[in-house]
């Protein structure tokens, strides 16, 4: 996914290699940082995932792309496999947190730089989400950040 807003210098985000950051509001709020690593699939970027730890993190699925470098709309999961012409590839971003789960329906994850050992960019999310085993209102949260992803081993 490629985020639009809370990009930095234009060198990339504030972050350093191998890492992000984002705040997350709504029904949750909390900073969250910790590890950015990026995936590949066939030479072309194919998702991120952003570990804070064991429990909580974002993982993010992208139409890969062969130019990764660019603006990715968030889709439902299920359609990541269909083609979309004239329009952004896509995203599915899932957020896992101890009490809850996440999956976003809108916003924008931007790749700003994509070189062969760093990706950096930025993210917007809204998220929906469920609370585990516990029948309350659904809760909704807001996800801005950036990264400086190192290539998964």
């Amino acid at each position: 996914l490629l985020w639009g807003a809370g990009c930095g210098t234009e060198g990339g985000p504030d972050v350093d290699s191998g890492r992000f950051s984002a705040q997350m509001t709504g029904s949750m709020s909390e900073q969250l940082r910790g590890t950015a690593v990026y995936r590949m699939e066939d030479g072309r970027l194919a998702g991120l995932e952003l570990s804070v730890d064991s429990t909580t993190g974002v993982s993010v699925d992208v139409q890969p792309q062969s130019q990764p470098r660019g603006v990715y709309e968030v889709i439902g999961a299920e359609l990541l496999a269909v083609s979309r012409h004239d329009e952004p590839p896509g995203a599915a971003v899932f957020l896992d947190v101890p009490e809850a789960k996440f999956e976003a329906v809108a916003g924008t994850l931007t790749v700003s730089t994509a070189e062969p050992d760093e990706v950096r960019g930025s993210f917007v999310f809204r998220m929906e989400g469920r609370y585990d085993g516990v029948a309350r209102d659904a809760p909704f949260v807001s996800l801005t950040g950036s990264f400086r992803a190192t290539r998964s081993e």
